[in-house]
């Protein structure tokens, strides 16, 4: 009764085996996908926050581009309306009336004197409206750059904007005038959002004071103040220049991966919102997936587990039949062979069993044999291995000899130091700094024996740390109380198995270079003063240059190595009937008003400049550093806005500044000797275009001139002379 219950629960037990061994197996790989899939999860929630910084970064960018071509404008109105001839009302009006057309977003620009007042404007209802309460204004009046103000309602136009104030001053500093704009912020945002083409989630822009200026998703609720809703805008605003991070809002219960940067440096903040259920849509898909395929994988493989286990215990109890039968010495008997490969083979190692048993014990005595023979070898090596340690030690003695005495040969000080400061070894430059006897130093602490213990203490723990120290500075103290100026050299020193042992440290006595240190610091400061003295004579000789440049009677240009304008003098200004400030960018075409400079053109860019003899003439000089002199050419000038043709005489000469090569261009006005000229030709060719014989004879009657007329008529006149009938009519009497 007991056998065959023995016999009845075994398969059982193996298939609950089995089913354990699979949840074994599964339970760690679902633990690890598990974590796979977390880690997954968090990594593209991270990777959508990152888009979502992504964004707000890039609305922060167009918004400060935006400002900043409002601010450039604002410049270049301030510097017009200040620093040119005074304009009328009416055309500085109309001046900032342009200026808004060409920034559609500006709803009105206003020229504001020092104090607050606005004086022109390009809508005339603001004139003389006084803004000097105005943060922006008093913000814009206290700095040398720009202010900027939080989002508003326009006292004129009576809808929400916001303004950019630039200060414009003089050389001493002074405040000549304050060009603000008044931004249409619904436009400015409009445009906005059309550059930033947000594809997903919303955007918003937030001013200074944490109000809602603009939002491409969400009305612009009544509270001005986002901070208390929004810890990310309050973070920026208390100076973090980037956050992002989950938001929730309070009128929306659906959790945001949100992002708040801060624009430029005036305060306002760029932001981004993106739905995290949207955002993590395809995320939950993937997860809810896997789970469903974990499952199924789990129940295939608990029913796999359990015909494998019925299978397996019909095979085993054969074996277990067969495994008695060697158990009672019966060697001949044969297992039945098994389906399972791995049972096949079990039962093959029981079959081979008997012989196995018979064999081992003739393999024992022949690898007791092989094993004596191998004591003996090895008792001969460790013989041969114990001269030659002895010869080692022998040349490790006579080593350490060798360096003893190259470390006592040394003329500066040498120590080594343990791990916890100690020294362990000096020579004898090391007793003659100190004082102090090998010793009493060996086992002593290292910096005692410097006027700055804690700076040696740092120096020996650095060297530990990175290994090497140059030049590091210590002044030894000696018994005596003298005191030397060394920089220490250092470096770990290691064993065979390169674990660091300690510090090697020489010190070398810079108390000569020292002195030679000052004396050279006295020298440089002897060399700035007259490196000054020469500044100053030089900056009076420039002065000086400017005043002659200026009196010559011929236009002079000074042209860098590009051929821009660096300098000109008053006859060229008073050519073009104006004052010619110079830019770095500006060519001669450009400053002498030729024709083809203007209309979109600009002098060296148009096809007319490869045949201009101006140009062609500081070219070659750039070029070859050969001098160009007395070159005339005609040259047609924009004048007082009228077309005039002058001749000019062009000279030009290298010159060397600043070790550069650069051009003096002269150019002469030649255009009324060249006019004289031109009458003079005319009236020399009057006998030639004469439909009378027109000749010229000299007192001696000889024939010097005959025009065509009269060469035609009288072809023998010049042969002839006053021989000829025709001058002999017409000689006068002499006197």
């Amino acid at each position: 009764m007991n056998q065959g219950a023995s016999n009845s629960h075994p398969p059982a037990s193996m298939r609950r085996l089995l089913l354990r061994l699979v949840l074994v197996v599964l339970l760690p790989l679902w633990l690890v996908e598990a974590g796979l899939c977390l880690g997954w999860y968090f990594s593209r929630l991270a990777e959508e926050e990152r888009a979502t910084l992504r964004m707000a970064r890039t609305v922060a960018t167009v918004f400060d581009g935006n400002i900043q071509d409002v601010r450039r404008q604002a410049w270049s109105i301030g510097r017009k309306l200040s620093t040119i001839p005074p304009y009328t009302n009416k055309e500085a009006n109309d001046y900032l009336a342009d200026n808004c057309r060409e920034l559609p977003v500006v709803r009105a620009w206003h020229w504001v004197n020092p104090g607050g007042k606005i004086i022109a404007s390009s809508d005339p209802r603001a004139i003389g409206l006084d803004i000097s309460d105005q943060e922006h204004f008093r913000k814009a009046r206290n700095t040398k750059t720009w202010a900027i103000s939080n989002l508003l309602t326009d006292r004129i136009a009576g809808a929400r904007a916001f303004f950019v104030a630039r200060p414009v001053r003089d050389n001493k500093g002074n405040l000549l005038g304050v060009a603000t704009a008044s931004i249409n912020a619904d436009e400015f945002n409009a445009d906005l959002a059309a550059e930033c083409e947000i594809e997903e989630g919303t955007v918003d822009v937030f001013d200074s004071s944490g109000a809602l200026t603009y939002s491409s998703g969400k009305e612009r609720g009544a509270v001005k103040d986002q901070r208390d809703n929004d810890p990310l805008l309050a973070a920026v605003l208390d100076g973090n220049h980037e956050q992002s991070g989950s938001l929730t809002l309070p009128n929306d219960s659906s959790t945001q991966l949100a992002a708040r940067v801060a624009i430029g440096d005036f305060g306002w903040v760029a932001g981004a919102d993106r739905s995290k259920w949207t955002a993590m849509g395809n995320v939950r898909l993937a997860l809810w997936i896997a789970l469903a395929l974990n499952v199924l994988v789990a129940a295939l493989s608990g029913a796999l587990a359990a015909r494998t286990g019925g299978t397996l215990i019909g095979q085993l109890r054969r074996l277990q039949t067969h495994a008695r039968a060697i158990g009672r010495g019966d060697y001949a008997h044969v297992a039945e062979r098994a389906r399972v490969s791995e049972l096949d083979e079990l039962a093959t190692t029981f079959n081979q069993m008997g012989v196995m048993v018979r064999s081992t014990q003739e393999a024992l005595e022949t690898a007791n044999a092989v094993l004596e023979d191998r004591v003996r070898q090895r008792t001969a090596e460790l013989a041969a291995t114990i001269r030659t340690l002895e010869q080692t030690q022998g040349e490790l003695r006579a080593a350490s000899l060798y360096a003893r005495g190259l470390l006592e040969a040394s003329l500066d000080p040498l120590v080594t130091i343990s791990h916890e400061g100690k020294i362990t070894d000096v020579n004898e430059a090391t007793e003659a700094a100190t004082g102090v006897p090998r010793s009493q130093l060996v086992g002593s602490d290292f910096s005692d024996y410097f006027t700055q213990p804690d700076l040696a203490r740092d120096g020996y723990r650095r060297v530990l740390a990175e290994g090497l120290v140059r030049d590091y500075p210590l002044t030894i103290r000696h018994v005596s109380g003298t005191t030397t100026d060394v920089l220490y050299n250092a470096v770990v020193y290691r064993n065979e198995a390169q674990e660091v042992q300690g510090v090697f440290a020489a010190a070398r006595d810079v108390t000569e270079r020292k002195q030679a240190e000052a004396e050279l610091e006295k020298y440089r400061h002897r060399l700035e003063d007259l490196v000054q003295q020469r500044t100053a004579q030089l900056e009076s000789a420039n002065s000086q240059l400017q005043a002659v440049f200026d009196v010559a009677n011929v236009g002079i240009l000074l042209l860098d190595e590009r051929g821009a304008v660096k300098r000109v003098n008053n006859t060229i200004s008073r050519w073009v009937g104006r004052d010619l400030p110079t830019r770095g960018d500006c060519q001669p075409g450009d400053i002498i008003g030729c024709v083809h400079a203007g209309g979109g053109g600009k002098c060296g860019t148009t096809a007319h400049c490869s045949g201009c003899t101006v140009r062609s003439a500081f070219e070659t000089v750039l070029r070859s550093g050969q001098p160009v002199h007395d070159v005339e050419t005609e040259a047609v000038l924009s004048l007082d806005g009228n077309e005039q043709r002058l001749w000019l005489e062009v000279s030009a000469d290298p010159v060397v500044l600043d070790g550069k090569r650069n051009v003096i261009l002269a150019m002469n006005n030649v255009t009324a000797r060249k006019r004289a000229e031109e009458a003079i030709e005319q009236l020399a060719s009057y006998p030639r275009l004469n439909p009378n014989p027109v000749a010229e004879v000299d007192l001696e009657g000889r024939v010097c001139y005959v025009n065509p007329v009269a060469q035609r008529l009288f072809g023998d006149l010049q042969q002839s002379g006053s021989a000829h009938p025709w001058p002999a009519e017409h000689e006068r009497p002499r006197d």
